[in-house]
């Protein structure tokens, strides 16, 4: 569980210097741009990192804090 916090706290941060403010503001090119920004981690964090992306914007969605799903744009 702490990991998983402490990958979606480097999301957080991102978004933060995108100047995003708001859930619904996130956009696929945004998460585009987050992935190519931690492309240099190593492949098994990278996977785990997507994972959890993954999960947390499937969250999102389901409880309607965003119209689309975007944890569909996040790359397997």
């Amino acid at each position: 569980m702490r990991t998983r916090l402490q990958r979606l706290f480097f999301f957080v941060d991102y978004l933060s210097l995108r100047k995003v403010m708001e859930i619904g503001a996130i956009t696929p090119e945004i998460i585009s741009d987050y992935v190519i920004s931690i492309s240099p981690n190593h492949e098994k964090s990278i996977a785990a990192i997507l994972t959890t992306l993954r999960l947390f914007l499937r969250f999102l969605y389901l409880y309607g804090y965003i119209e689309k799903d975007l944890s569909l744009t996040v790359p397997k």
